[in-house]
């Protein structure tokens, strides 16, 4: 699978937080004490919650996880599609040569 992006997963998690009208600090709370520079972090992208919280963010918002993860499905498939192309140019290199 497609490694997460933190950054995109932090903006959509900050997205969904304001949409609720919660702080970071009462954001937190919600999904079961997270402290205010936690959910600061995962906003920056310094890093993602880890399953049980994204479970809980997921419950909160009622955004699944793989979409809080990836993004919409027509992200995912831009991406994926991206991957294969970049795949297809790596093989037509090594084709090319000789290997």
């Amino acid at each position: 699978m497609v490694k997460p992006n933190a950054k995109e997963v932090g903006a959509r998690i900050r997205s969904l937080r304001k949409a609720k009208g919660f702080t970071m600090e009462r954001f937190g709370l919600e999904i079961g004490g997270a402290s205010k520079g936690c959910v600061s972090n995962w906003e920056r992208g310094a890093n993602i919650p880890n399953p049980v919280r994204l479970k809980r963010i997921s419950d909160l918002t009622g955004v699944p996880v793989d979409e809080l993860i990836y993004g919409k499905q027509s992200e995912l498939q831009k991406y994926s599609t991206k991957q294969l192309l970049e795949e297809l140019e790596r093989r037509t290199h090594h084709e090319k040569d000789g290997n």
